[in-house]
């Protein structure tokens, strides 16, 4: 397993470069961060997940990482290659760099550019005081860490953006449709679906 420090990247800091390794185990990785940044609806859904659905809140946000990765996997593998073509590396050279937090070498091409993304309409939460909340670990496979590296890459901002920007998508796109109704079924005693209409 591989440990990550994310915490600290700045503004400018948002490529590989901003994860600095720590060997461990192979295959799964622990992605360290000091905190997340979530509006009062995403963090009152957030809370809600976590004490009444059975969500630890130390692993609820890596939930929500994987469910966005593997919903656009094929997103970011294609932009990973654009990325890496203009770069001039090969996949596998690509894939290894991020993989052990190395630094990515400079565009020999044009620059990608990715305009329409999974998280186009997701605008980050502001970064206030108020909007910050302490985080700690998220566990994520190898393969997941290295796809979250890219989407930094193509969204261009720090990990801790990014992630609140992942989990806000999450319940907005799920809370209606996945997390609401088992909410009420256990309000109403029920197991059926349908009963919450009556």
């Amino acid at each position: 397993m591989y440990l990550y420090d994310a915490f600290q990247c700045s503004d400018q800091c948002f490529m590989a470069k901003s994860f600095q390794l720590i060997g461990l185990l192979e295959l799964s990785v622990e992605l360290r961060i000091n905190y997340i940044y979530m509006d009062v609806q995403t963090a009152e859904r957030f809370k809600t997940v976590s004490d009444s659905l059975g969500w630890a809140y130390r692993s609820l946000a890596q939930q929500c990482i994987h469910g966005f990765l593997g919903k656009y996997r094929s997103f970011y593998a294609t932009a990973a290659q654009e990325d890496y073509e203009a770069r001039g590396l090969t996949e596998k050279e690509y894939y290894t760099t991020l993989e052990k937090g190395d630094e990515l070498p400079e565009y020999t091409g044009d620059k990608p550019v990715w305009n329409d993304t999974p998280l186009s309409k997701v605008p980050a939460p502001p970064s206030t005081q108020a909007n910050r909340y302490r985080y700690n670990t998220i566990s994520l496979s190898d393969h997941n860490a290295v796809c979250l590296k890219v989407a930094q890459i193509v969204h261009e901002v720090p990990m801790t953006v990014l992630i609140s920007r992942i989990i806000k998508d999450h319940f907005e796109r799920y809370w209606e449709s996945n997390y609401l109704p088992q909410i009420e079924m256990y309000e109403k005693k029920t197991f059926e679906l349908e009963s919450l209409s009556k």
